[in-house]
């Protein structure tokens, strides 16, 4: 299923999405959507090679800090 979002980006950054998307050849919705899903595929790799649990802060979720988690013996 597809559904539809109002994103509102400042000038700039529409203009950097807009340089992005016109030199990979893709419309700039594919290239926002590569962008978030490549972003999420990060965030679920990390999350699940640390092991960590997930803290959220005033600005997200974010993984456990490296030096939290212990090495096996």
């Amino acid at each position: 299923m597809i559904r539809a979002l109002t994103l509102r980006l400042p000038d700039e950054v529409r203009e950097a999405v807009r340089r992005h998307a016109t030199h990979d050849g893709v419309t700039m919705t594919t290239w926002i959507t590569r962008l978030i899903d490549a972003e999420h595929s990060r965030r679920t790799d990390d999350h699940t090679q640390l092991g960590a649990t997930t803290q959220t802060s005033e600005t997200g979720p974010n993984p456990a800090p490296r030096a939290a988690i212990r090495e096996p013996r």
